[in-house]
């Protein structure tokens, strides 16, 4: 069976979410997570993108967004990709680090909105 194809519109809000194979970690230390912070802020400029809130776990991330061009998948693979390679190197490991796809939901309604921006700044303290 075929995977769906991603939504990409102009001017979307979405909640990013992704999670490290296994559960394992996608930061070790705070060099990864200054690493994953530089480059969601090159991408995140470099797409035009309006990050709204974030939220950076160890084993995985949420990314409440908006693009004003269609560019989630083209962005998201290039900042995913660049993280794998820097973490990679820089922990003496090959291979994937992410279970597969990113998620990403539409956020459509204003009252998601509000929600999902309580949600992903309070998601650190769940645990």
């Amino acid at each position: 069976m075929s995977r769906q194809p991603r939504l990409n519109i102009a001017d979307g809000v979405y909640h990013v979410t992704q999670r490290c194979l296994e559960r394992r970690r996608i930061v070790v230390d705070d060099a990864d997570r200054r690493e994953w912070l530089r480059l969601l802020h090159r991408h995140a400029t470099q797409c035009g993108w309006r990050v709204f809130a974030y939220a950076l776990l160890d084993n995985h991330f949420h990314i409440f967004l908006r693009t004003p061009q269609p560019n989630l998948s083209v962005g998201m693979h290039a900042f995913e990709s660049g993280y794998v390679t820097l973490f990679n190197k820089r922990h003496q490991r090959v291979g994937p680090l992410f279970q597969g796809r990113f998620g990403a939901v539409l956020v459509e309604f204003e009252s998601h909105a509000r929600v999902l921006r309580r949600y992903v700044h309070l998601n650190p303290g769940f645990g």
